[in-house]
C-alpha cells in the first residue's frame, strides 16, 4: 500500500484539484490518503466529502499551525503503508500513471527513494522540467528506511524538504532517478513560496541555511565524513556565496553571513583534499546556480571566494 501525504493550510480553493488528481490515479485501490489540517481556518468536510465514497481518505486536524514540514511529519506517524508520497495541496499528479509509475519504480527492489522529473508552472502559464533534489515533488519513499534511520522533518517553515532530502542523500541510502514526469507544481500566488517572493528570498535563505546545517550535523553525528559530504557541503557554501554576491547591498545580508557560522564550520572541518575536483566543483556550480547571470567572473571579482569566508561570523 502506499500513504499519500497532504498537509493543508486554507487550502479550501485548490485541494479538490488535488484530490481529483489522486482520485483519478490507476492504482487508487492501493492508495491511502491522509489530509494533515494545519490549523486552517475552516475545516475540510466539504471538499472531502466529494471523495469518501470511493477513496480511503483521513483527516488530522491540528490545533496549532505547526508549518509544512511538522504537519507531514505527523501524516507519517499516523499512516503505516510500506511507501509514502507527498503531495502539496494546491499540486497535482502528472496524469492517472503517475503514483503507478512511481511505485513500479521502487517495489521490490534495493531503492529507498525514487526521483523522478516534474513540471513547474511559471508565471506566463508555461511549464518547466525539473529533475531535483531539493524539493519533494515527484519522490517516492520506503517508511522501513525512514525509519530504520530515524529521518524526521524538523520543526522549520522554509526549505525543510530540502533539509530532510539532502540528509537521506548524505546517508548509506539508494537512490534511483527515474527519467518520467509524475508531478506538476501549479502556480499559486498564494503559496509560501511564491507570496511576496522578493521577502520569500530572505525567508527561504534562512530557511536554506537551517536546514543544510541540520542536515549536515546529523549526518555527521551519525559517521557520515566522505567525499560525498564535502561536496555537497562546498556546494552549499557556494550557493550562499552567489546570493551574498549578488545581494550584498541589501539590508538583511550580513544577518545571513551570521547564521552561516556553523556551515563556515562545518565546511573548515570537511573540505575537499583534491583541489582540482574543488576547482571542478565550484565551476559547475556556479554556472548552475546563477542560472541565466552569465557574468561569473564579474560577480566573482567584487569578492573572492575566500574574502567571502572570513566575512562569516565576523
Amino acid at each position: 500500500m502506499i500513504d499519500i501525504i497532504i498537509p493543508a493550510y486554507n487550502s479550501h480553493d485548490t485541494i479538490i484539484r488535488t484530490l481529483s488528481s489522486i482520485a483519478s490515479q490507476s492504482i487508487l485501490d492501493r492508495i491511502n490518503v491522509t489530509i494533515v489540517n494545519d490549523a486552517s481556518k475552516k475545516d475540510y468536510t466539504n471538499e472531502i466529502s466529494l471523495f469518501t465514497s470511493f477513496m480511503n481518505i483521513k483527516v488530522i486536524d491540528l490545533k496549532k499551525n505547526v508549518g509544512p514540514g511538522q504537519a507531514r511529519q505527523i501524516g507519517i506517524e499516523n499512516s503505516n503503508s510500506e511507501y509514502i508520497i507527498f503531495i502539496d495541496s494546491d499540486d497535482t499528479f502528472y496524469d492517472e500513471q503517475s503514483v503507478s509509475k512511481l511505485y513500479d519504480g521502487i517495489k521490490d527492489t534495493k531503492y529507498d527513494m525514487l526521483v523522478s522529473k516534474f513540471l513547474t508552472e511559471k508565471e506566463d502559464g508555461s511549464l518547466e522540467e525539473e529533475h531535483s533534489l531539493v524539493w519533494l515533488h515527484g519522490k517516492i519513499y520506503k517508511r522501513k528506511f525512514l525509519d530504520d534511520n530515524n529521518i524526521k522533518f524538523n520543526n522549520s517553515y522554509a526549505n525543510e524538504d530540502n533539509g530532510f532530502n539532502t540528509l537521506i542523500y548524505l546517508l548509506d541510502s539508494n537512490i534511483v532517478w527515474y527519467d518520467e514526469i509524475t508531478y506538476i507544481w501549479c502556480k499559486n500566488e498564494n503559496s509560501i513560496t511564491r507570496k511576496n517572493n522578493r521577502e520569500y528570498n530572505y525567508i527561504g535563505k534562512y530557511g536554506y541555511i537551517y536546514n543544510m546545517t541540520w542536515a549536515f550535523e546529523n549526518a555527521i553525528k551519525r559517521g557520515i565524513n566522505n567525499n560525498k559530504i564535502k561536496e555537497k557541503i562546498l556546494c552549499v557554501i557556494l550557493s550562499i556565496y552567489l546570493y551574498y554576491l549578488e545581494f550584498m547591498n541589501i539590508e538583511g545580508v550580513e544577518e545571513m553571513l551570521e547564521k552561516s557560522k556553523k556551515l563556515k564550520k562545518i565546511y573548515e572541518d570537511h573540505k575537499l583534499d583534491d583541489i582540482t575536483l574543488r576547482n571542478k566543483i565550484f565551476i559547475e556550480e556556479c554556472h548552475y546556480l546563477l542560472g541565466e547571470l552569465k557574468n561569473v567572473d564579474f560577480l566573482y571579482n567584487k569578492i573572492s571566494f575566500e574574502e567571502f569566508l572570513e566575512r562569516i561570523g565576523d
